[in-house]
């Protein structure tokens, strides 16, 4: 956990999100709750597409 989660947010910053997703390996964690983390450590501004949650909900739809 502690190089994932500093790497992936590094990722996210950088607007590497695929990056982000492809390095997140943590045992029990799913899509839904490490895209919320991807997406509360996206600082970037409105002019970037943003890292959203994705969830069971959103993926459906």
């Amino acid at each position: 956990m502690r190089a994932v989660l500093p790497s992936t947010r590094d990722s996210v910053r950088d607007g590497h999100l695929k990056a982000a997703y492809r390095q997140f390996t943590l045992d029990g964690v799913g899509r839904p709750f490490f895209t919320k983390w991807f997406a509360s450590v996206d600082d970037r501004g409105d002019d970037c597409d943003r890292a959203l949650i994705l969830d069971g909900r959103v993926l459906r739809s």
